[in-house]
């Protein structure tokens, strides 16, 4: 297979789930609206409760994505509950609005709505739980280890100056001080070194 081919595959493998997963999101929301309507909510409560599936849907996937990456950490658990909540809840609509009874004139639901009324009140508060407890279970950046902080009392070794002799272990380099009036060696300067004194060690 040549590398269009394989991109394309690739392309039609990630995008043939998210289209599905769009177009029977999309009918689903339809008919939460109008069983939310039936339900007594108004219009604009109606519409957002027919979006939360949707945004439960993508944030499970999304989430699972994450802890995918992090070696699995915080298990599937969390995010397959709320998937499978949103598709419950989203095929609990379609399934009432085929089998409750409709206006003839304006195709609304008609009858009692009875559990649906409680259900439509308590599932945004359901639903904003489910993808609470998800978000905490998981570990977003918590076991990266955090850097080592420079000691400001760490000892630096003294670097012998050019030309001096080993000292043997056990001993101590003696101090150099440099003779007052003199100035400081500048890198990359050539040249005699100022006069030095050396002070016997303590």
């Amino acid at each position: 297979m040549t590398a269009r081919g394989s991109r394309l595959e690739l392309a039609v493998r990630r995008g043939l789930p998210m289209g599905l997963g769009a177009g029977m999101f999309a009918i689903a929301a339809v008919h939460t609206v109008e069983v939310a309507r039936w339900a007594g909510q108004p219009l604009w409560a109606a519409v957002l409760i027919a979006g939360t599936g949707e945004a439960m849907a993508i944030g499970a996937v999304l989430e699972t994505r994450h802890r995918r990456q992090a070696d699995g950490k915080g298990g599937a658990f969390w995010p397959v509950l709320v998937t499978m909540a949103a598709v419950g809840f989203s095929l609990a609509c379609n399934l009432t609005t085929a089998l409750a009874h409709h206006d003839d004139k304006t195709g609304a639901l008609t009858g009692q709505p009875g559990l649906w009324r409680p259900v439509m009140a308590g599932w945004p508060v359901l639903a904003f739980a489910l993808v609470t407890v998800m978000k905490a279970t998981g570990r977003h950046g918590a076991d990266a280890p955090a850097p080592a902080a420079e000691d400001a009392t760490a000892v630096v070794a003294p670097v012998p100056p050019p030309g001096a002799a080993p000292v043997p272990p056990g001993r101590s380099r003696p101090a150099v001080t440099r003779s007052p009036g003199y100035p400081t060696a500048t890198p990359g300067r050539t040249g005699s070194s100022p006069p030095t004194s050396v002070r016997p060690p303590a």
